[in-house]
């Protein structure tokens, strides 16, 4: 074979080379991006307990698959309007005292949760 027709074979071959080691660099680069999203969505930097009242409590169905689901929201001591997520299987009335699981993200949302407790209120 000769030289230069052997060389311009070692070029393309080193090319399919760089061109694999470039994919696989961009592939294990947006593997550790995805990785750090999903771990900063998920990890919990801080939980509390809070209380409010609640002001709409409602069934919703999916019209898609059929399936009900609860539509609990609750205005907090602090002022806030929030949308409560929870496994319960009956509602709390509206007006109700309801104490509320808020966890803080790192990502910093909020997501907030009822247990089915409610705040217990003592008459004077």
């Amino acid at each position: 074979m000769r030289d230069d027709t052997k060389r311009k074979l070692d070029e393309l071959a080193a090319g399919d080379r760089s061109f694999t080691r470039i994919t696989m660099l961009l592939g294990a680069v947006l593997c550790v991006a995805v990785g750090v999203f999903i771990t900063s969505w998920k990890t919990i930097t801080a939980e509390r307990l809070v209380a409010g009242n609640v002001t709409r409590s409602i069934w919703l169905i999916n019209h898609k698959t059929g399936m009900r689901y609860p539509d609990i929201e609750v205005a907090l001591d602090e002022g806030r309007l929030v949308r409560v997520g929870t496994l319960e299987p009956k509602l709390p009335d509206i007006r109700a005292r309801v104490v509320l699981r808020e966890k803080s993200k790192l990502i910093g949302f909020h997501s907030y949760s009822w247990e089915g407790k409610f705040e217990a209120v003592e008459n004077p």
